[in-house]
C-alpha cells in the first residue's frame, strides 16, 4: 500500500475515534456537572495537569523510538526493531513504576496546589492515588502502539481505542447517574486503559510473530534510545508546561471553580486542537519513510508545504468556528453563567491557530532527529509562559495563563523555523515564511468578517440555531481557502492524492 493510501486510512480512522472521544466526552462531562459538583469536576481537571507533570517521566522515549525505527522499517531490519522494542520495554517498565511511587509521594502535597478546598485530604490523597495508577498502567504496553505508529497501522490502535472507550463511557454514564460515586467513576479509568493497552499488545503480536523472536537488546539499542532522550527532556518539560499548567495554576490562585469555567473552554478546543497532533504523528510516520527513501530536499519542501496548506484549512476553519460559536456552545451546553469574556475567547482562539500551524513544523523536526536544537528554544519558552502566567493572574484573572501560551506559542513559532528551515532547508526558508505570512492573513480576514456577520444574525441558541451558524461558517471559509489556493501546486497536489480516487 501506498504512503498516501495508509495517510488517508490512518487518518480517517483516527478522525472518526477523535469525533467520537469529542462527543462522548461533552456528554459525560455535562451528566458530570448534574449530577454531581462543578468542584468535583475541577479537582477531576486539576489531577489531568499533575498527572502530565509525571509523565515527564517518559523524558521523550516515544519520541525517540519512533525516530530510530524508521531506518530499521525501511531496511526490514526485524532483528534491529525487535531489540530497540526490547530496549524500549525495559524502560517504560521502568518509568510506570516510578510514576506509581512518585505519584503516591506527590499525593502528600497536592493540598497546597487547590484554593479553600472543599474535600478531605484523605479522599483527594486517594482519588489522585487512583488517576495515578491508571495513567502508569499505560506504559507498561507503550512500545506495542508506538511499534504499530511506526509501522503505519495506527489505525488498529484507533478501532480497539473506540469500541473499548464507547463502553467505558457508558459505564460512566451509568455509574454517575444511578449511584453517584465518584470512585468507581475512576475505577472506570484503570480498567479502560489496561484492557485497551492489553488488547493492543496481543494484537500487535500476532500480526507481527517476529518480534518474539528475538529477545533482550544489545547496548547499542539502549545507548542509542538514551542519547536521544537526554536530548529531548527539555521538549517533555516545555510540552508539560505549555499543556499542564495552566489549571494547576488557575486551581492554586483562583480555586477549582474557576477551573470549571476555563476547562469548559479549554477542553473544547483542546479536543479539537489534539485532531492536529494526531494527523501530524500519522502523516510524520510516512514523511519518515519518505526521508529514508527519497534524498532531494525539494521533494520533503513540496511534501511539508502540501501538509501546510492542509494544516492551513483545518486551523482556519476550526480557529474561525471556535471564535463565532464557542460561546454560544458553553452557553448552550453548560450554561449562560459559564460565558467568559470576549478578550478571553480571542486570546484563546488565536493561540489555537498559532499552535495548530506550526504542527507541520514540529513534525519535520521530529523526522529529522535533531533533537539538539530543541533544549534552548523549549526552556526559553516555558520560563515565559510561566512567569507571564504566574504574573498575569492576580491583575487579570482567568486571562493570564493564556496570554502566557499565546506568548510562548508565538516564540515557539519562530523557533521552529529557525531550527527547522533556516539551519535544514535554508534554500526554500523564504519562500515558506511568504507563504505562512499569507495564510495567517487570509485567518485574521476570515475571523473578523465572519465575527461580524454572526453578530448581526442574531437567533435564539438553539441546537437547531448552532446547526446552522457553524454549517455557515464551514462553507464560507472552506469557500474562501479553495477559491484562494485552488491553482497552487500543493492544492493540486492533494486534490490528486486524496480527492480524486484513482
Amino acid at each position: 500500500m501506498s504512503h498516501s493510501k495508509k495517510i488517508m486510512r490512518n487518518s480517517g480512522y483516527t478522525l472518526a475515534y477523535k469525533m467520537l472521544n469529542v462527543v462522548l466526552s461533552f456528554i459525560t462531562r455535562k451528566i458530570f456537572l448534574i449530577y454531581l459538583s462543578s468542584e468535583l469536576l475541577g479537582l477531576n481537571s486539576l489531577f489531568t495537569d499533575l498527572l502530565g507533570l509525571l509523565n515527564l517521566a517518559d523524558m521523550g522515549l516515544g519520541m525517540a523510538l519512533q525516530y530510530n525505527l524508521y531506518k530499521p522499517l525501511a531496511e526490514k531490519d526485524n532483528e534491529k526493531v525487535a531489540k530497540l522494542l526490547n530496549a524500549a520495554k525495559k524502560i517504560y517498565n521502568t518509568v510506570g513504576l516510578m510514576m506509581i511511587v512518585v505519584g503516591i509521594i506527590l499525593s502528600f502535597f497536592i493540598q497546597y496546589l487547590i484554593k479553600d478546598n472543599p474535600y478531605s485530604l484523605e479522599f483527594i490523597r486517594l482519588v489522585f492515588i487512583i488517576n495515578v495508577i491508571s495513567n502508569a498502567s499505560t506504559y507498561f504496553f507503550a512500545h506495542k502502539r508506538l511499534f504499530l505508529h511506526a509501522t503505519e497501522d495506527v489505525y488498529i490502535t484507533n478501532i480497539i481505542d473506540s469500541i473499548i472507550f464507547i463502553v467505558s463511557s457508558m459505564a460512566k454514564i451509568l455509574v454517575i447517574v444511578f449511584w453517584k460515586n465518584y470512585y468507581l467513576y475512576i475505577i472506570i479509568d484503570v480498567v479502560y486503559s489496561f484492557v485497551s493497552n492489553a488488547i493492543v499488545s496481543y494484537v500487535c503480536d500476532g500480526k507481527y510473530k517476529y518480534l518474539s523472536q528475538y529477545k533482550g537488546y544489545s547496548k547499542n539499542e539502549m545507548k542509542v534510545l538514551g542519547d536521544n532522550m537526554k536530548e529531548l527532556i527539555p521538549n517533555k518539560i516545555g510540552a508539560f508546561v505549555f499543556n499542564n499548567t495552566d489549571n494547576t495554576i488557575i486551581s492554586a490562585f483562583l480555586g477549582l471553580t474557576m477551573v470549571v469555567y476555563y476547562t469548559n473552554y479549554f477542553t473544547i478546543t483542546n479536543q479539537v486542537f489534539l485532531i492536529a497532533p494526531i494527523i501530524a504523528g500519522v502523516v510524520k510516520v510516512s514523511f519518515g519513510n519518505v526521508v529514508q527513501e527519497q534524498k532531494e530536499e525539494k521533494q520533503h519542501m513540496f511534501f511539508l508545504n502540501s501538509f501546510q496548506l492542509v494544516q492551513f484549512f483545518y486551523s482556519s476553519i476550526c480557529g474561525v468556528l471556535l471564535f463565532c460559536m464557542l460561546d454560544e456552545f458553553v452557553g448552550f451546553w453548560y450554561g449562560k453563567e459559564y460565558i467568559l469574556s470576549l478578550s478571553f475567547l480571542i486570546i484563546l482562539t488565536l493561540d489555537f491557530f498559532v499552535h495548530s500551524m506550526y504542527q507541520p513544523l514540529s513534525m519535520l523536526l521530529e523526522v529529522i532527529g535533531d533533537f539538539s536544537v530543541l533544549k534552548k528554544q523549549q526552556l526559553i519558552s516555558m520560563t515565559l509562559n510561566l512567569i507571564i502566567s504566574i504574573g498575569l493572574i492576580t491583575p487579570f484573572g482567568i486571562i493570564g495563563p493564556i496570554v502566557g501560551t499565546l506568548i510562548a506559542d508565538i516564540i515557539t513559532l519562530i523557533f521552529r523555523i529557525y531550527t527547522v528551515l533556516y539551519v535544514h532547508y535554508n534554500d526554500y526558508c523564504k519562500e515558506y515564511i511568504i507563504k505562512l505570512i499569507k495564510y495567517y492573513c487570509v485567518f485574521l480576514a476570515e475571523y473578523i468578517v465572519c465575527f461580524i456577520i454572526c453578530s448581526v444574525i442574531s437567533l435564539d441558541i438553539t441546537l437547531v440555531s448552532l446547526i446552522i451558524k457553524s454549517v455557515m461558517i464551514f462553507i464560507f471559509v472552506i469557500g474562501i481557502n479553495v477559491t484562494i489556493f485552488y491553482n497552487t501546486d500543493e492544492f493540486k497536489y492533494i486534490k490528486n492524492k486524496f480527492v480524486i480516487r484513482r
